[in-house]
């Protein structure tokens, strides 16, 4: 290359090579200043959750001490169980006739707990129960 061409690919490179640094460290800078301004509203939804959640804990402490002391929960989901089931134990059906089954003794059946346990007044083999039931697969 003569010269002057030469001295001016290397100029228009010069000029290149900067513009291309000054873009990159503008966009490095919005990208932190993006970061930074993530990272705060991040910090402000923990706190409000934090908050939320000790809200919630005192309202739950004020409330079980009004009502009468349960049993913890014999169960947790996924975990897998043994359940004994008869025909009588599931009632009438619709029309007032008991279900026909084409099992008629009682027998254990394994399953797992696929529900989290929920306190409930039930009717379970004709009397009625109040404590912890489960939704078993």
């Amino acid at each position: 290359m003569p010269p002057k061409k030469a001295a001016d690919f290397e100029s228009r490179q010069k000029r290149l090579d900067f513009e291309t640094a000054t873009w990159a460290a503008d966009a490095n800078r919005k990208i932190r200043k993006e970061d930074i301004h993530c990272a705060h509203i991040e910090a402000k939804r923990m706190k409000a959750a934090d908050d939320r959640s000790a809200l919630v804990e005192q309202a739950s402490r004020q409330s079980s001490s009004s009502r009468p002391d349960r049993p913890d929960p014999l169960f947790q989901p996924g975990q897998s169980v043994h359940q004994y089931w008869a025909p009588w134990f599931s009632g009438t059906g619709p029309g007032g006739e008991p279900q026909l089954r084409k099992k008629s003794r009682p027998s254990w059946y394994s399953g797992e707990v696929s529900s989290v346990p929920t306190w409930k007044t039930i009717d379970y083999a004709g009397s009625t129960v109040e404590g912890w039931t489960y939704l078993t697969y």
